[in-house]
């Protein structure tokens, strides 16, 4: 039997064989916003929550037919996801009863008369503790999910590797013939100048995107080749030269007047850069982006790369998907979200901030923007090596 628990209203049922006190505690917890229904023994409660579960049970001990203890011990062997908080009453003094019925499994104890300043007390903290369940229970079915998604893109790289290594020769031949067709007929105006035009977009545009399907399915290993200094602020002009056909406005993209020096690969850098503000334009509905950089202000030689924006942000749903490979795509299509992209680019930024033994952090939330910081190791002499991905967590902007 499943139990999805509904916190934000939580439902209750109130099973006594008193009418008087059925009625007093139904009255106490609709008046806090509590959804409540009442049962006279413990077989009526279990044929309420046949038809429909609940979140918490508050219980008497003394009921005929069934009483209070056999409830919960019936209710604790049931096959719930997530069982429901079982609160257990009785205005009898005898202590072995609290011992029998934590034992049996109830979660909390309140002495009869029960007065409404403990109980709405008590349940407020059923209702935290309900919450923190729920969300343990989430992860561990997300974690279950990530843990099958990754084995099957271990096979998939396998396959990616072969492709890419199949594509990437037909790919610069035809960038090649392009790029030569082009030097040859200079400026002259033609439909074989615009047709080779078109054939050099388009290889170089999938040669890209066959590049970052690579970085995000295949590990070639740290880059040690192409680690040194480089000016950062000059990598961003760059990415933005490039990035200049796509934007809707030049100017929309606010960068920093002064630079700092970072130590590893700039080619990995302009990734990362190309990839946050191609998301950004593409995906955020946005009108301006502003990239920032700075030392972290209790380490100096830990630097902090943001690229913000100003637009419709991502659900928070979604958040949890982000920088894994395919895992954004497959949440949007279970959660019927409208999302274009596979989420790759992040998970490719994971990969190099992990060089520089960094992390990234994604703020967002609805028409509050989004913004991702990028900490960054400055003076490494070289790659970082033992580290598949970099660290990332998500704060949920209200």
């Amino acid at each position: 039997m499943s139990f999805e628990p509904s916190i934000v209203s939580p439902k209750v049922i109130v099973v006594d064989d008193e009418e008087t006190n059925r009625i007093i505690l139904s009255a106490w917890l609709q008046r806090f916003g509590f959804e409540c229904r009442t049962a006279h023994d413990g077989l009526d409660a279990l044929m309420h929550l046949d038809r429909e579960p609940c979140d918490i049970v508050i219980m008497d001990w003394h009921m005929p037919g069934m009483d209070g203890l056999e409830l919960i011990r019936l209710l604790r062997a049931r096959p719930f996801k997530q069982p429901p908080y079982l609160v257990f009453t009785t205005g009898d003094p005898d202590p072995r009863i609290l011992q029998d019925a934590f034992e049996a499994g109830a979660d909390d104890f309140i002495r009869k008369p029960v007065e409404s300043v403990e109980l709405m007390a008590r349940l407020h903290a059923a209702k935290r503790i309900l919450g923190l369940e729920k969300r343990i229970y989430d992860n561990a079915q997300s974690e279950v999910l990530a843990s099958i998604q990754r084995g099957a893109i271990r096979e998939l790289s396998e396959v990616v590797g072969t492709l890419a290594h199949d594509l990437r020769t037909p790919l610069a031949t035809i960038r090649l013939a392009a790029e030569g067709m082009l030097a040859k007929l200079g400026d002259n105006p033609s439909p074989v100048l615009s047709l080779a035009k078109r054939m050099s977009r388009v290889s170089t545009s999938m040669a890209e995107t066959l590049d970052e399907v690579v970085s995000a399915f295949v590990d070639e290993g740290p880059r040690l080749s192409g680690w040194g200094t480089f000016d950062i602020l000059s990598e961003i002009n760059r990415c933005l030269e490039m990035l200049s056909s796509s934007l809707p406005n030049p100017a929309m993209v606010c960068v920093p007047d002064c630079s700092i020096a970072l130590n590893g690969s700039p080619s990995s850098f302009r990734r990362m850069i190309l990839n946050l503000v191609s998301n950004a334009v593409r995906h955020a509905a946005c009108e301006s982006i502003r990239i920032s950089i700075e030392p972290y202000p209790t380490d100096p030689d830990l630097l902090v790369v943001e690229v913000a924006d100003d637009g419709k942000g991502i659900p928070a749903a979604l958040l949890r998907s982000l920088g894994e490979p395919l895992f954004l795509a497959d949440l949007a299509h279970r959660e019927k979200f409208f999302v274009k992209g596979t989420g790759l680019g992040l998970f490719v930024c994971r990969r190099i901030v992990a060089e520089s033994d960094g992390r990234i952090i994604v703020s967002s939330g609805p028409d509050r923007g989004t913004r991702v910081r990028l900490f960054l190791r400055r003076n490494l002499s070289g790659p970082v090596q033992g580290t598949d991905l970099a660290p990332i967590e998500f704060e949920v902007l209200p």
